[in-house]
């Protein structure tokens, strides 16, 4: 169980302030990343101050009306990190120790339920969590092998024990 640390008023957690690191080392504006955790900007500074954070400075610069999608849709980021991993649902990127690796639509979703796991992932849960189907999800790990290899990390599997994401030392 991850201890909440109390602020202000809402509640974070450790993993919070992770992700808020590793947005800061990608020199990712602070506007985008209190956008990004739902808080405004005057929180984050605070709470980058705290737990000694280098954030960018913000841009002193008119914030225009969200730039709309093709029909209409807001363009919203949706980063996870977890465990030094961290995952971009929108742009299928993932970045580990400094080193990113694209990746396709259905292998972002395993790699979602494989990061959040902490055992092996059966492969019938795993396609279950996933939404991946059943034929295709053999294909899709041996594609994420050779992608995440340049990145850091390996899948690892075995007879009776599911798949499971192992960070590879460097």
């Amino acid at each position: 169980m991850t201890p909440i640390i109390t602020t202000m008023s809402a509640p974070y957690t450790p993993d919070t302030i992770a992700a808020i690191r590793v947005q800061a080392r990608r020199k990712v504006p602070p506007r985008a990343i209190a956008l990004l955790l739902g808080w405004d900007l005057t929180r984050l500074m605070e709470i980058a101050k705290k737990h000694e954070i280098a954030l960018a400075q913000p841009a002193l610069t008119q914030v225009g009306p969200p730039k709309l999608l093709a029909g209409g849709k807001r363009l919203v980021a949706n980063v996870n990190e977890r465990r030094g991993v961290s995952w971009d649902l929108g742009t299928k990127m993932v970045s580990y120790r400094g080193r990113d690796a694209k990746l396709t639509p259905q292998e972002i979703h395993i790699l979602g339920c494989l990061v959040r796991a902490d055992a092996p992932l059966d492969p019938h849960l795993l396609v279950h969590k996933s939404g991946v189907r059943w034929s295709v999800l053999r294909a899709r790990i041996s594609g994420m092998r050779k992608k995440l290899e340049g990145v850091g990390l390996s899948i690892t599997s075995g007879r009776a024990k599911g798949y499971q994401l192992v960070m590879v030392k460097p």
